[in-house]
């Protein structure tokens, strides 16, 4: 059954002891507070929302989070079709997750926090893996051009690929490339306007770069080119390393390429101030799975009419919004509320009422729990068997919650 905000209004004015609903203090507030301690008790299974993810890829780690995400109480991260039972991820923690992603076979996933911004870090070992167009192991048949200067090869701190073109963008320019025109050909027929181009791009100072065009095709009359103004997580460039994407569909085509890849620039687009020692690495063609996240909602809201699901209500005008609350846990909502509202009344019953609410609120929620546990992933870390002797030693990681 659906419980609009009407009917929580009625229920609270009979146990009020005949003071009306528009004579309590910040009641639309007291609801908001009440929703919120729910939330932080119990995972409703009410709340559980399934949508769906922009594409995942292998060896690719960092994805946009849902709005609403509660914490990380993720249920399931599946393909939207064609799931196999190894098609399982296991919630990590950060340091375990970072560290080990690219070590193994094992699908995670961990909830990031980072100055207030939420994201998602999915590594999905088992899908595809990427084809690369040049891991940039040697400066040969690479020349610059525009501001660009002094072209070496830095296979020291490259993050990805053979090594790191490393170059200097000269002040007073407002852009500088590297172009190879005589790559191996990279058949890449099966990849064309369905593929993703990922490349890691070092920039001294992130604020002075504006863009990053990448060109590539058969040569420098036919190719596709695409522009990117921001990180592959959509957030401004940082100094140091940027990891960028280039989706082939949105691409613009200039002549008639083939996709039997031979020719790649990289041009990067600047404030004519001096830059040392910028990069570009390992440019790739990776394919992309669309992906389903089943996760618990911090929204307890909704609206009737459109089903946007909403954090918190204002006043009167959000009467008719929707309680994301079934007959199985609508009580829930309601003895927190009446909870909450005999506190701000503060009667001469308010130390008996907030008792035998808080009583009723805590029975309630032992019944629920207990009828419907949170399906929640629980995270898990990898420990370190002693070291063995002979060739076992190598195999001493194992996984446990």
């Amino acid at each position: 059954m659906s419980y609009p905000i009407t009917t929580l209004l009625s229920d609270i004015a009979t146990v009020t002891h005949g003071t009306t609903v528009n004579k309590i203090p910040g009641l639309y507030g007291i609801i908001n507070r009440a929703a919120r301690a729910v939330l932080l008790d119990v995972d409703p299974k009410e709340t559980q929302r399934i949508v769906q993810l922009s594409q995942v890829f292998n060896d690719v780690f960092d994805y946009p989070a849902p709005a609403d995400l509660k914490g990380d109480r993720e249920i399931d991260l599946r393909p939207q079709a064609g799931r196999s039972p190894w098609d399982v991820f296991t919630q990590s923690y950060a340091k375990d997750f970072d560290a080990n992603k690219l070590l193994g076979v094992v699908n995670k996933l961990y909830t990031q926090w980072n100055t207030g911004v939420k994201t998602l870090r999915i590594e999905a070992p088992t899908l595809t893996a990427p084809v690369t167009i040049t891991d940039t192991g040697s400066t040969a048949g690479w020349s610059v051009g525009g501001g660009a200067t002094s072209l070496t090869l830095d296979q020291t701190n490259n993050v990805a690929g053979g090594g790191a073109l490393t170059f200097n963008l000269s002040a007073g320019q407002s852009s500088g490339y590297v172009e190879n025109s005589t790559l191996t050909p990279i058949d890449l027929s099966n990849h064309e306007n369905v593929s993703t181009l990922f490349g890691w791009f070092n920039m001294p100072t992130g604020s002075s770069i504006s863009s990053v065009d990448v060109r590539f095709g058969t040569d420098s009359s036919n190719y596709w080119h695409y522009t990117a103004t921001a990180t592959q997580q959509n957030t401004t460039f940082q100094n140091g390393e940027n990891l960028l994407q280039f989706p082939w569909e949105s691409a613009t085509k200039v002549g008639s390429p083939s996709s039997t890849i031979s020719y790649v620039r990289v041009t990067y687009n600047y404030n004519s101030t001096l830059q040392t020692g910028v990069k570009f690495c390992n440019l790739t063609s990776n394919l992309g799975y669309i992906f389903e996240l089943q996760y618990y909602s911090k929204y307890l809201f909704r609206d009737p009419s459109t089903n946007v699901f909403q954090e918190t209500i204002t006043d009167q005008t959000d009467n008719t919004k929707i309680i994301n609350l079934d007959t199985e846990s609508y009580n829930l909502l309601f003895n927190k509320v009446a909870f909450f509202v005999c506190q701000a009344l503060q009667g001469a019953d308010a130390s008996y009422d907030a008792d035998y609410w808080q009583t009723e609120y805590n029975n309630a929620l032992a019944r629920y729990k207990a009828q419907n546990p949170s399906e929640a992933l629980k995270k898990t870390e990898l420990y370190y068997k002693l070291p063995r002797k002979g060739y076992g030693k190598y195999y001493g990681n194992m996984f446990r919650p």
